[in-house]
């Protein structure tokens, strides 16, 4: 194979790959904005929907999101450096957790993985030049055997984190796996989870949250 042919190969996997990105991002959009929300006790009964409620560990455990020290179910971290055209990503590092969405009328136990999950990057930082990392992001840089300091001048770094705070607002999105035996006159408890027919959606974004 020629060194045409392989760069047209490359160049249509590349292009199927983000077709089908594209198709899963407005399936997600679709669920994400279908209906007005409903209460959890609703969604028991429908058995697919939308709600609004707030974050909060399953059986007790949370992750730490890295540059705030947040309580945490999940985050998304970048780093980035200057380069020619556009910044060039250093680090990228995520973590999830299955956690718990509750409202008034029940509780949502949600298994995040496979989900869409679209949230504010909600806190920025940089270190650089005459600006040594704080202690945050040294430990972030160490994590990632990424040099801190630079013999004379300091890397220019730029820190972004997005999280999904334990007490903070969450909206749903997505068909209920399985409804949780209660004692009679118990608030309801569901499962949500991702499949290929019905995606999960997660997001803080106020937008969103105020429809």
């Amino acid at each position: 194979m020629d060194w045409f042919s392989i760069i047209a190969l490359v160049a249509a996997v590349g292009l199927i790959a983000y077709v089908e990105y594209r198709a899963e991002h407005r399936r997600a959009r679709r669920a994400l904005r279908a209906g007005p929300p409903v209460s959890i006790r609703a969604l028991a009964r429908a058995g697919r929907g939308r709600v609004v409620g707030t974050v909060g560990e399953y059986n007790h455990k949370h992750l730490e999101a890295p540059l705030s020290g947040r309580r945490c179910v999940y985050y998304r971290l970048t780093v980035t450096e200057p380069d020619t055209d556009s910044p060039r990503t250093l680090i990228e590092e995520r973590s999830v957790l299955p956690f718990v969405v509750e409202d008034s009328s029940g509780q949502a136990i949600i298994e995040p993985l496979g989900a869409a999950i679209w949230l504010v990057t909600d806190l920025r930082s940089s270190s650089g030049l005459l600006d040594e990392p704080n202690a945050r992001e040294f430990a972030i840089l160490r994590r990632h055997a990424a040099p801190a300091t630079g013999e004379v001048l300091n890397p220019q770094r730029t820190y972004r984190e997005s999280a999904l705070a334990v007490g903070e607002r969450v909206v749903v999105a997505g068909e209920v796996a399985a409804v949780l035996p209660t004692r009679e006159g118990s608030k309801p408890r569901v499962i949500l989870k991702h499949t290929d027919d019905a995606p999960l959606v997660l997001c803080n974004q106020p937008s969103e949250l105020a429809r």
